[in-house]
């Protein structure tokens, strides 16, 4: 059984306690952490520096854009990682704990290739749920969780 659930796509993750999926519904109450990365919405001009023709970075990936990665793509993997680094400690994540992460396969692939939480497991469920409403994500995590 999946003990927390993040709800994500490129620029948002949500993550949720799940203990008690099977026998209710998720409420607000189930929500953990809501955390945005509005930087994987801007346009890729947004993300270049004009006078240098690279990419503007915070220092988590210096030098990561070298004409092989697009500057979206880079922003994609600087919030992988960052959701890499905070979720054990943002979910108490532990070692009877497993985390279904509700993403579009290519999010899940980045943050699969960072996870190095091995006593954490994950599995992954390729959708984007990020806009459903939470009576939506009960129901839509039940069919696909608890089939009979």
């Amino acid at each position: 059984m999946f003990t927390k659930i993040l709800i994500a796509n490129s620029s948002e993750a949500l993550l949720y306690d799940a203990e008690k999926l099977r026998n209710e519904d998720l409420t607000k109450d189930h929500l953990i952490k809501k955390i945005l990365h509005p930087e994987s919405r801007k346009k890729v001009v947004e993300l270049i520096d004009g006078d240098k023709g690279k990419i503007q970075h915070d220092g988590a990936m210096p030098n990561a854009y070298e004409g092989k990665h697009s500057p979206k793509e880079v922003e994609f993997e600087r919030f992988a990682l960052e959701l890499v680094r905070t979720l054990p400690e943002i979910g108490k994540l532990g070692a009877k704990d497993k985390l279904l992460i509700v993403a579009p396969a290519h999010f899940y692939n980045l943050i699969a290739k960072h996870w190095h939480h091995k006593d954490v497991k994950i599995e992954n469920l390729a959708k984007d749920y990020t806009k459903f409403t939470v009576k939506d994500l009960s129901d839509a995590l039940r069919e696909h969780l608890f089939v009979v």
